[in-house]
């Protein structure tokens, strides 16, 4: 397999002129088998509502702009570079006001009997909206890592049944060494100011704010960032079975709360 990615598409491609629209991109179409990644694009005012569903689980990121997210009689503001983990099985509504833009890239991962069991143990961590900023999630430390590298937990395991996120930085020269994880499949993307090379198997591709990218299945793999540019991803990893999310405490070490 190959390294694949595609660029994400701005908000300015929305037709500007009209008093509200949605714009909704399927990235990677077909990638990972049982996800979805898909941009939504919203110029307010408008109010965009998504049916309940219970063989789903739906994350946000925030990529630009702000809005808010009601699901019940629960209602948060959301602005850039915040994760947003819906409730599980409930309809929700993404709210942008008159002369507002909001980009979000929702992930929508598929759930199994296992994973739905899960869910029904613990019906209060999965029925309320969990948001965070970026800058507010705990950092962790990893072997691959340099110690020079802030890197941050998004999404915890439990939150979502078998797939987590976090958050990964450094400044040039430097590398996250070659490792390999057969157990997940795995994206990222790059944020503001990235400029990396992600290597996988003896092939290379640059790494670049608003890009998603697909890590090869099973490969060895490694990210390097140059003398003066800047590593700035997030990391979405997939696991095939509850007991390969088991990966996430024994590779990553809490550092904050």
């Amino acid at each position: 397999m190959s390294i694949t990615n595609q660029i994400i598409p701005t908000i300015s491609n929305l037709i500007e002129n009209t008093e509200s629209s949605v714009s909704v991109t399927e990235l990677l179409p077909g990638e990972i088998e049982g996800v979805s990644t898909t941009c939504l694009d919203i110029l307010g005012p408008c109010v965009f509502v998504d049916s309940a569903r219970i063989d789903v689980y739906n994350v946000f990121l925030v990529l630009n702009g702000q809005g808010s997210i009601r699901c019940g009689e629960d209602f948060r503001s959301i602005c850039k570079d915040t994760i947003v983990r819906m409730p599980h099985g409930q309809t929700y509504s993404i709210e942008v006001n008159a002369e507002s833009k909001l980009s979000l890239l929702r992930i929508r991962t598929t759930l199994g009997p296992e994973d739905l069991a899960v869910i029904h143990k613990n019906p209060k961590l999965h029925g309320k909206i969990y948001v965070k900023a970026f800058a507010d999630c705990p950092q962790y430390t990893e072997d691959t890592k340099s110690e020079s590298t802030i890197n941050r937990m998004f999404l915890p395991e439990h939150y979502v049944p078998r797939f987590c996120m976090g958050y990964v930085e450094t400044q040039g020269p430097d590398a996250v060494k070659p490792h390999s994880h057969p157990m997940l499949e795995q994206l990222f993307l790059g944020l503001d100011s990235c400029r990396c090379f992600c290597h996988a198997d003896g092939e290379q591709a640059l790494l670049t704010e608003k890009m998603l990218l697909h890590i090869p299945l099973g490969s060895e793999h490694s990210v390097s960032v140059e003398k003066g540019n800047v590593l700035k991803y997030i990391w979405m990893d997939f696991f095939f079975t509850l007991e390969g999310q088991k990966y996430m405490d024994e590779q990553h070490v809490m550092i904050t709360p």
